[in-house]
């Protein structure tokens, strides 16, 4: 077997990386058709065409990687993740890290491929300031709650959460790009990493 790389993805990445975003779509379909409506996977289909073509043009915050594994040339799973700065309390402010997506090939699970995506995702976080991690596990995902139990998240209001620091002081500036309430990032979160799956 070829060695597995992880690395940022590129641009001709994205035909591959929607195909595995679909896979999973479909799967979670088929177990909660209520929770999964037909659309919700084009609102991510769009925030990764819209990481390709944005460059580096525009704010600061929001801002979102792309991180794949390879074998040889062939992406097999991915993660997607958005970070996001807004104020906690009128003196303290949270830079969230979001698990928007993260997919990995069926025949690619179970080997340890989702533990290492979420690794690579919170060093990208770390490194682009983010104070918190927040990831949507559906109900009855027990695999995917486990694995980011493993990884040091807890619990919280349907959410799995990790801070990686403390929030910082003072209000977000004008010139850090858009401030999101806390409900408003809460409510994005858990509409859009519905399609988090992991089959470790």
């Amino acid at each position: 077997m070829t060695a597995l790389r992880f690395e940022a993805a590129r641009p001709e990445d994205l035909p591959e990386v929607m195909a595995i975003s679909a896979i999973t779509h479909r799967e979670h379909q088929e177990r909660l058709p209520e929770a999964f409506p037909p659309g919700l996977d084009n609102e991510i289909d769009r925030l990764v065409r819209d990481h390709f073509g944005r460059g580096r043009r525009g704010p600061a915050f929001p801002a979102t990687r792309l991180i794949v594994c390879r074998e040889g040339d062939r992406v097999v799973g991915h993660v997607f993740l958005r970070v996001q700065e807004f104020d906690r309390q009128e003196d303290q402010r949270d830079i969230v890290g979001t698990v928007m997506d993260i997919s990995i090939l069926p025949g690619y699970r179970r080997r340890g491929i989702g533990t290492r995506l979420i690794e690579e995702a919170r060093l990208a976080m770390r490194g682009m300031g983010a104070t918190r991690i927040d990831a949507h596990v559906w109900q009855g995902n027990h695999a995917s709650a486990t694995t980011f139990v493993r990884q040091g998240f807890e619990p919280l209001y349907g959410l799995y959460v990790q801070r990686l620091s403390e929030p910082l002081a003072g209000r977000t500036g004008s010139g850090r790009g858009r401030v999101l309430r806390p409900d408003r990032v809460l409510i994005w979160s858990l509409a859009l990493n519905l399609l988090l799956i992991l089959w470790l």
